[in-house]
């Protein structure tokens, strides 16, 4: 199957799946794909990244293969069998599909970027990435112009965005911000699950309950951090997750506790979508 692939040209069209431009980034809408991923590919053949990728690409596809040897022995009373439990599973969730809970999801965007340019100001106006030269970090909306990501070797992006200036990683002050915000996020859910230094899941519900009594002027409807700040609301937490990707950068966008609304906000999402 190896030597196939790489006959037909198949593991290129695989790489670059991997490696190229995800357009459906935020900061990446209506980019040249064809362009940028061509200087992808010339910027990594041969290199240490590149042989890593395609032994990575390799083992995916072996494992795909089989998968499918596996399918190819389901029966069809087997697969009967399976739907039927499906369905069951299905009817199950959907009697115990709980809409009470208020969600709301916090993605700090381009967080390490954020605090750079909060202490540099002179990097606001300019393409910039936080990492090294073997990988980056995060990098903010005028570097994503160019394709440049996180989860990118620093030596690729140099190829995209000449000029971009990529600054060293500083966890210790990172850390020190995200416990400032989080502080705040402790006033809306106590118990809130901060999932990395920048991202966390807030239950709001009581919050919201007792905010009803509050004066006027101690009522906060926006957390205010100094930085650009994404919050997804919905009635669980992954989908509120999907809805802090909804207006980036800086947005918000709410999913109604209503069945109908969920399933209208789910039917067109992409697969890959659901499960990120």
């Amino acid at each position: 199957m190896d030597s196939t692939k790489e006959k037909n040209g198949n593991y290129k069209d695989d790489l670059l799946l991997r490696m190229g431009l995800n357009d459906n980034k935020a900061g990446m809408e209506g980019l040249d794909k064809e362009k940028i991923n061509k200087i992808i590919m010339e910027a990594t053949k041969g290199s240490r990244f590149y042989g890593n990728e395609l032994k990575k690409e390799k083992q995916v596809n072996q494992r795909i293969e089989n998968m499918m040897q596996q399918k190819a022995q389901i029966t069809s009373q087997q697969l009967r069998k399976a739907q039927l439990q499906v369905d069951r599973f299905a009817m199950e969730l959907e009697q115990s599909r709980d809409l009470n809970n208020t969600i709301v999801h916090i993605d700090m965007d381009a967080f390490y970027a954020a605090v750079e340019m909060r202490d540099n100001p002179e990097l606001k106006d300019k393409p910039i990435a936080v990492g090294s030269s073997s990988m980056l970090s995060t990098s903010n909306y005028h570097a994503r112009r160019f394709g440049v990501r996180a989860a990118m070797p620093g030596f690729i992006a140099k190829r995209l965005c000449p000029q971009l200036i990529i600054v060293p990683s500083n966890f210790d002050k990172y850390r020190a911000v995200s416990k400032e915000v989080k502080e705040i996020l402790a006033d809306y859910d106590p118990n809130f699950m901060a999932m990395s230094l920048d991202e966390a899941y807030l239950n709001i519900t009581k919050h919201l309950q007792e905010r009803q009594n509050w004066p006027e002027d101690k009522r906060r409807y926006f957390i205010k951090t100094g930085h650009s700040l994404e919050n997804g609301i919905a009635p669980n937490t992954m989908l509120a997750k999907v809805c802090s990707d909804k207006n980036k950068p800086n947005g918000q966008y709410q999913i109604l506790p209503r069945r109908q609304a969920v399933m209208d906000f789910i039917k067109d999402l992409p697969i890959r979508k659901d499960i990120q």
